[in-house]
């Protein structure tokens, strides 16, 4: 049917290379291209679709459930003519594989071998136990496969979220390199995901909800770079909602939550499993809601065997674990360690190790004898997160650690995203060389610290830096509004252990004073948010409100940022003393629409665009000539969506700068309170 005779029906076109499918199809491909809406048998089915798509395409799944999944293989549009499977308005299209297995997996949605250009809107996957296999991919991106977009789907694993083995195992949605080049420009927006992972009979965690790369990243098996993942709703993961690698991310106006949820199925506990939460929710575990992750890349590992000697070291999760140079280890033996004999691994690049005696693993080593490895410097990620909404992390299955948002890499912006509701740390600056030189700003960290009364091992302080091998330091934390913990408002693992060591900068906090042990303790004094208030229903968006009252003392009560390193007249170059708290607008996937940061230097009144950042000198360019003097205070003025963050004579703490006004216009767009709101198609 052309156009034209489709308008002169008075019906809704829909254009060409449109095609049908449904659940019922066995047309053609040929005969179920239709500008107008087919249904039934006149639509082809998903397979046909799947090996006959080509660029410029749309695919319209008619409502039902599919026994198959999305499998694209090689498929690729182009930057004018995507591929796109989407549901057909007002329908859904719901992929329940049980039987379609492929790979070994049964696959909800996947797409591989250099599919670019590739758009997926509206699609549920309810994952479901399949009939043989090894396990669930509901979402599975990997092998190239840039420019992906994500929109507004579904992705529920809660018919099969618990304890579950070979073809009941679910494994969380993932974008991976997968042994080659990494998925590069993808956005995921507007969709949720939930319920995924399991709780081991080891009590281990495993499995989470989102996942983008993985922790080996090299040439062969690269991160994903240059994802947006925004306006989503994720929640309910074993080991974590969402973990994020590789570099130049950006993560906003993101809804997640993980209190506790998800059953223990072992009575009795298993060796070294944790108590679950006593109540309200007795019986269940929850864990870390946003983890920003660094590559964890090890040199190829080095088997050593010898006879039976010295002394024995039992039940280790590794043996020994070296994170020193110029060590010397004299007979040692080792037995049931649950991973490597001995792992040694140093952050220096040229380390002395000398191995003197004998070494003995017996058979229930269940890794190498000795690996030997080195921490590669490949920490600086550059990911911005921001405006995002974490609001529950329950009691984790296997340890006392980890944050609601942890940090395991460096040269991330952290900044305007609300914490609250978390049985442990609130930011957690993760252990290893890498949680190094990230800035932390803005944010507003509400009741975190509340461990069940069974879990008194857990960490409290709502922000807390490693001392371990070097980590936690170069950071700094400024301007974040802090109320209602237990324990410090700030604080560095270890006792004695200053918090403002000679490369960590704290200022500008809503903190108390430091106590004897370099911490810095809560300041009681309430801030007065709106509504303070945790729910029952961490998915609620009403509670807590953030926002400010009028007579709060965090108005006006923030910090400058960084300072100018040298004056300038009439200038564009402006060298800062930090370059970390901004970026200009190339982060993120280059299908979304992301706004340069627009700074104030010297007064909060005289603002410009930033035009270009070079991290490595901590130069900015400036979209026009400026005037400045040395030591000139910079602050935030518009961040990455253009919203204005500073009105007033200095900024406020936290993450929601009040307004006395809330429809002032900037860059043509309405600023709000932002109570984080976000509607889910």
């Amino acid at each position: 049917m052309t156009a034209f005779s489709c308008f002169a029906l008075n019906a809704f076109c829909y254009g060409a290379n449109v095609y049908w499918v449904s659940p019922t199809g066995t047309a053609s491909w040929a005969a179920a291209e239709s500008d107008t809406p087919l249904s039934g048998t006149a639509c082809t089915d998903l397979e046909t679709a799947n090996t006959s798509v080509v660029a410029g395409d749309t695919v319209y799944l008619r409502g039902g459930t599919y026994g198959v999944p999305i499998y694209l293989n090689g498929k690729s549009g182009t930057s004018g003519n995507r591929i796109t499977f989407a549901a057909h308005t007002g329908e859904t299209p719901d992929i329940q594989n049980t039987t379609d297995i492929r790979a070994t997996y049964a696959y909800g949605i996947r797409v591989f071998n250099n599919s670019d250009y590739i758009t997926i809107r509206g699609i549920t996957v309810t994952a479901q136990i399949p009939s043989s296999g090894n396990g669930v991919r509901p979402l599975a991106v990997n092998d190239g496969c840039d420019y992906l977009e994500i929109d507004s789907c579904t992705f529920d694993g809660s018919a099969i979220t618990g304890e579950q083995s070979g073809s009941g195992t679910l494994f969380a949605p993932q974008v991976t390199a997968n042994g080659g080049d990494g998925p590069d420009h993808g956005w995921i927006h507007h969709s949720v995901f939930h319920s995924m992972g399991q709780i081991g009979t080891n009590g281990d965690d495993r499995g989470g909800v989102l996942q983008i790369g993985v922790s080996t990243d090299t040439a062969a098996n690269e991160s994903p770079d240059n994802w947006t993942i925004e306006n989503n709703q994720i929640y309910w993961g074993a080991h974590h909602t969402l973990e994020v690698y590789g570099q130049y991310n950006v993560v906003r106006n993101n809804r997640m939550w993980n209190e506790a949820w998800i059953d223990n199925p072992n009575d009795p506990l298993a060796v070294g499993q944790k108590e679950p939460d006593p109540g309200p929710v007795t019986g269940k575990y929850g864990n870390r809601t946003l983890q920003i992750e660094g590559p964890n890349e090890f040199m190829s590992a080095t088997t050593i065997s010898a006879t039976a000697s010295g002394n024995t070291i039992n039940d280790s999760a590794n043996g020994l674990g070296i994170f020193s140079v110029d060590d010397m280890i004299r007979i040692t033996g080792f037995t049931e360690s649950a991973n490597t004999g001995i792992a040694i691994v140093t952050a220096a690049s040229a380390s002395q190790l000398t191995l003197n005696g004998d070494i003995t693993l017996v058979d229930e080593a269940a890794g190498d004898a000795v690996s030997l490895g080195r921490v590669t410097s490949q920490h600086e990620r550059y990911n911005l997160i921001e405006d995002n909404r974490l609001t529950g992390m329950g009691p984790p299955s296997d340890d006392d650690g980890e944050g609601m948002l942890s940090i395991s890499s460096g040269n991330n912006l952290i900044r305007y995203n609300t914490i609250s509701g978390s049985v442990g740390r609130g930011v957690y600056f993760k252990q290893g060389e890498q949680s190094q030189n990230n800035v932390l700003y803005n944010n507003t960290i509400l009741s975190v610290g509340d461990r069940p009364t069974n879990r008194t091992g857990i960490a409290q302080a709502a922000i807390e830096l490693s001392s371990f091998l070097a980590s936690g330091v170069g950071n700094e934390i400024i301007n974040n509004l802090i109320y209602d913990g237990v324990t410090e408002a700030i604080a560095r693992t270890g006792s004695g252990n200053d918090v403002d060591d000679a490369s960590t900068v704290v200022r500008g906090n809503w903190n108390g004073a430091k106590d004897g042990d370099g911490n810095y303790d809560l300041d009681a004094t309430d801030p007065l948010f709106i509504d303070a208030t945790i729910p029952t229903d961490r998915s609620s968006q009403s509670q807590p409100n953030m926002n400010l009252q009028a007579a709060s003392g965090a108005i006006n009560n923030g910090s400058y940022l960084t300072q100018a390193n040298g004056s300038g007249a009439s200038s564009v170059t402006l060298v800062v003393d930090n370059a970390m708290f901004f970026q200009d607008g190339t982060w993120g996937s280059s299908l979304v629409t992301m706004s340069a940061d627009t700074i104030a230097i010297g007064t909060v009144g005289n603002t410009v665009d930033i035009s270009s950042i070079n991290y490595s000198t901590n130069t900015i360019t400036l979209a026009s000539a400026m005037t400045w003097n040395d030591n000139d205070n910079i602050w935030l003025y518009s961040k990455s969506d253009g919203e204005v963050v500073l009105y007033g004579s200095a900024p406020d703490q936290g993450a929601f700068e009040y307004l006395e006004v809330p429809s002032i216009l900037r860059k043509s767009r309405a600023v709000s309170s932002r109570q984080s709101l976000i509607t889910i198609p």
